[in-house]
């Protein structure tokens, strides 16, 4: 018993394991009231047989509860985001308004609120944000319009956040690319575009995408010196909806996946060294994968792109594990982590980043050499 109560002291005096334990506690209560109070005023998923639920309407409620969470952790100095200020956050929170549009009322959506119309806008978001990420503007909104014309003027002697262009070596995979400011416009906007629409792609098992988020999160927001600057805080939050997902008790939604997914494009804009822009390929690789996987099986079978079904290697690996979530989520999981490590530096981790990356795809190419021929019925996106 001694030997016990020393034991629980060691923990409770431990301020990161009692931050992680009080902010679980905290992330699990505005759950419970997010679903209680916010959920039935519409926001539910429709049972679907995409999902490991078949039956029961469950709030899509946890991204929105997470996001929110943070928001509010970050401004009152909780959580240290150093290179989210108002712009990003305004941004995050219009595509979060976005996906909340499209989770709204499943049984009776709003008819405009479309894949395409996702798509559309979440491009003007990224492009807002290539052109403000060249900007150092002042504190008005006339002062940042200003900014923007007076460096486009002067093309190429700029690049992000106001840094000479001459102090950045950008290479992609050894090759040097010129830091001219419309190609880091291009790859900005190309990369706040494309992740959260990847992003809210993988949601469709229950704690894959929340998963994948924690892994991402966990490589991508490090200080210089390679600690995280992540705080225990964080992660209780994460974890308490992580865990509330991965049961069922509510799902990402696309308000969640969508800003979630711009959280991961932008912590990889401000991590990612600019001679090894490579590095965002390897990051992101189960995710940029796996939608061109299903693209190509989608055109082999003649179907829209656009169309929902059944063919993303979330439900090829669900059917191959006889509908094992843990499993399923393992397997998953691991062929996401492994080509990160390429973010590492040391060799062992870049090999590994390289075996991971093969694997990954080899499953991809099984599961469309099986899938090809095999009729996929539409279904609705969860």
């Amino acid at each position: 018993m001694e030997y016990q109560n020393l034991f629980i002291k060691s923990i409770l005096n431990d301020w990161r394991i009692t931050a992680f334990i009080l902010s679980a506690l905290v992330g699990y209560k505005i759950s419970s009231l997010v679903i209680k109070h916010i959920a039935p005023i519409g926001f539910y998923d429709l049972p679907a047989q995409d999902r490991t639920n078949k039956t029961d309407y469950v709030p899509r409620t946890a991204g929105m509860t997470f996001m929110v969470s943070l928001f509010f952790a970050h401004q009152f100095k909780l959580i240290d985001l150093p290179y989210f200020d108002t712009l990003t956050w305004g941004l995050i929170a219009f595509i979060a308004l976005l996906g909340l549009a499209d989770d709204f009322r499943r049984l009776n959506p709003i008819t405009f609120i479309t894949a395409g119309f996702k798509t559309k806008y979440t491009l003007i978001i990224a492009l807002v944000f290539g052109l403000a990420l060249g900007s150092d503007s002042g504190s008005t909104p006339l002062g940042f319009i200003q900014s923007i014309f007076s460096k486009v003027l002067y093309i190429n002697s700029i690049s992000p956040l106001g840094y000479p262009s001459e102090t950045l070596n950008f290479a992609f995979f050894g090759m040097t690319i010129s830091p001219s400011y419309p190609l880091i416009v291009l790859g900005v906007t190309l990369l706040c575009w494309g992740m959260p629409n990847l992003f809210n792609l993988i949601d469709g098992l229950d704690g894959l995408a929340m998963g994948y988020f924690g892994l991402a999160a966990f490589m991508i927001f490090r200080f210089d010196d390679g600690t995280t600057m992540l705080s225990p805080i964080f992660w209780g939050l994460w974890a308490s909806v992580f865990y509330l997902n991965i049961k069922k008790v509510h799902f990402l939604g696309d308000a969640g996946s969508l800003s979630m997914g711009l959280v991961l494009a932008i912590g990889a804009l401000h991590s990612i060294k600019t001679d090894h822009i490579e590095h965002i390929l390897f990051l992101f690789a189960y995710p940029i994968l796996d939608t061109i996987h299903v693209s190509l099986i989608r055109l082999k079978q003649g179907r829209s792109l656009g169309q929902g079904d059944h063919c993303h290697l979330h439900h090829f690996i669900w059917n191959q594990t006889g509908e094992n979530l843990k499993w399923t989520l393992g397997i998953l999981w691991t062929l996401a982590f492994l080509p990160m490590l390429r973010l590492w530096e040391e060799n062992v981790y870049q090999y590994t980043s390289l075996v991971g990356l093969g694997l990954l795809i080899m499953v991809l190419g099984f599961s469309f050499s099986v899938q090809l021929n095999r009729k996929a019925n539409p279904s609705i996106k969860s």
